[in-house]
């Protein structure tokens, strides 16, 4: 049994244990990988691996803000089609029967 809690300290270790178990704050929140370490390491820095711990949150937050711009960036586009498609579309509509011949034209 003794084996058992210092298996489980070392998994779990009261810095991680403070109040709302780290783990179970991160699932509660569904966060993902990148999120759930920054938490992590934020939570742990001041009884573990101080500033170091800091800085790998800082990559993990770097790197979120990285993926965070990018999904933006392809939202933003695909917007642009959207609007584009919308107006596409509303010509069509404008034009109706002569919308071929119109296309041609041009």
């Amino acid at each position: 049994m003794k084996e058992n809690k210092t298996m489980s300290d070392n998994i779990n270790p009261t810095y991680y244990r403070k109040g709302i178990e780290t783990t179970d704050y991160i699932v509660s929140h569904s966060m993902n990988y990148l999120e759930g370490n920054i938490i992590k390491y934020v939570t742990r820095y001041k009884d573990k691996g101080g500033l170091e711990d800091l800085k790998k949150a800082e990559w993990y937050l770097t790197r979120l803000i990285k993926v965070q711009e990018s999904n933006e960036l392809k939202l933003s586009s695909l917007e642009e089609v959207i609007a584009e498609e919308e107006i596409s579309e509303q010509i069509k509509n404008r034009l109706g029967d002569n919308y071929e011949n119109k296309w041609k034209e041009i």
